[in-house]
């Protein structure tokens, strides 16, 4: 997917932004997302393209697409449009959302469920907060719904120093799990320990020993291809599940399957498509609310 920021992003009265779908078969194309309006969040949303006609009316600040589904990926299309918009009303804060929507255009017209906005943390800008929706949900699917991460439960994260990797540190708190992050430098222990993480390594550490030393792990979370869940298997614990939340596999894809059926461990493919399973986002969405409105996510 092309940097937005870098393929032209233009405001004018006709237009949001545009950028250059990658080519396909038979032509290059371009997609456009025109200026768009939240007509209320109460009840039934809907947004049209076209200048805005009243006041409360919400601002698209930023649209992204989305391909997130490995059974159309001969399709250049793109399966979901992330949006972050500005809500109507007088606190005038952001909210996330993801519009499944299988077209190569982007939509002029979309219904949306105002179940499935998702608050927007102040400290997000608008780019990342357009992914909240896609990896809060792509987290929750892996971790709570998928991995069925239990209280008490050890949880190595991976990356933990992208979006989803600390989406997965808050989640792990809140179903009572302890977290153990991994980070690219030490630059970022200051901000995942504030995230929660009980331990911080990286990878240049003997990570997977000094983790069985401290008694392993119950849950390995792989946002990647795979290539750290054999190294993964050395602190796994009995009967671990590794969670691959990545859709493509490394080409050098190493697994000690000998290592990996004495301990009993389980691998779990949690890729989570907004097209097939567009129902779960408004489950994700009620946990994320939840979280938030008791103070247990970060504002």
């Amino acid at each position: 997917m092309r940097n937005p920021a870098r393929a032209g992003w233009r405001r004018d009265p006709d237009h949001l932004a545009a950028w250059t779908v990658p080519s396909s078969r038979h032509a290059n194309e371009r997609a456009s997302m025109h200026r768009t309006r939240l007509q209320g969040i109460t009840g039934q949303a809907q947004a049209d393209a076209g200048r805005p006609h009243e006041a409360a009316d919400a601002h698209v600040l930023a649209a992204l697409p989305v391909k997130a589904d490995t059974c159309r990926a001969w399709d250049m299309a793109p399966d979901a449009w992330a949006l972050t918009v500005r809500m109507p009303g007088d606190s005038g804060g952001r909210g996330s959302l993801l519009w499944p929507h299988a077209a190569r255009q982007a939509p002029r017209r979309i219904v949306l469920a105002p179940e499935t906005v998702l608050p927007v943390p102040a400290h997000l800008d608008d780019a990342s907060a357009a992914r909240l929706a896609l990896d809060w949900t792509r987290v929750w699917n892996a971790l709570a719904r998928r991995a069925a991460l239990r209280a008490d439960e050890a949880v190595l994260i991976h990356d933990a120093h992208t979006l989803p990797g600390r989406l997965a540190i808050h989640l792990a708190i809140q179903l009572g799990a302890s977290p153990m992050a991994m980070a690219r430098t030490a630059d970022d222990f200051p901000a995942l320990f504030a995230a929660g993480a009980v331990e911080v390594m990286r990878y240049t550490d003997p990570w997977p020993q000094l983790l069985r030393e401290h008694g392993g792990v119950d849950v390995v979370l792989d946002p990647g291809d795979g290539a750290r869940l054999d190294p993964s298997l050395t602190c796994a614990s009995a009967h671990a599940r590794l969670v691959l939340l990545g859709q493509t596999v490394a080409p050098d894809l190493h697994l000690d399957l000998p290592r990996l059926l004495a301990k009993g461990v389980s691998i779990i493919a949690a890729s989570w498509s907004p097209q097939r399973e567009a129902h779960l986002l408004a489950q994700a969405a009620v946990q994320f609310k939840t979280y938030l409105q008791a103070g247990r996510m970060p504002a």
